[in-house]
């Protein structure tokens, strides 16, 4: 069984690369999406989906604006 990572996923390159070159080692890789404002990145979710990997949205907008 493959030993497993969570990457947090912002939408941009930096966060997807890093979510694929740990892919490519082998490992499982879990996504993590704050939803700190506004409305969810679309981005985030296709990034998710083009690497195959689960993504967790975590809401917290309430606790970053407190």
């Amino acid at each position: 069984m493959a030993e497993s990572v969570i990457v947090a996923l912002s939408g941009g390159i930096d966060s997807a690369i890093t979510a694929k070159l740990l892919l490519d080692k082998g490992y499982e890789v879990i996504g993590v999406h704050f939803l700190l404002y506004g409305e969810p990145s679309t981005g985030v979710n296709e990034i998710a989906d083009n690497l195959g990997i689960r993504l967790i949205q975590y809401e917290a907008r309430a606790l970053f604006h407190k």
